[in-house]
């Protein structure tokens, strides 16, 4: 059985996103909203990987703030 590069990445979410929770005991809706940014983050990385010029530019742009947020709320992006 092949696994997809996506679908590798969203297991690695899932697991950060409870190790999260349970080793900060975060709030439940916190550790949710920082899974939905990472599953936003890796879905825009996808996106960026084939993408040139100055669309490239500006998702890596919106990419870095996006990993800022993650990282406020404690999470790991």
């Amino acid at each position: 059985m092949k696994v997809t590069k996506r679908e590798i990445r969203k297991i690695i979410r899932e697991e950060k996103a409870r190790l999260l929770r349970e080793q900060a005991e975060m709030d439940p809706k916190t550790a949710d909203a920082i899974q939905l940014l990472q599953t936003v983050n890796m879905n825009l990385q996808d996106i960026m990987a084939n993408t040139r010029g100055p669309v490239y530019d500006d998702l890596n742009k919106q990419l870095a703030m996006l990993e800022d947020a993650i990282h406020a709320l404690g999470g790991v992006a």
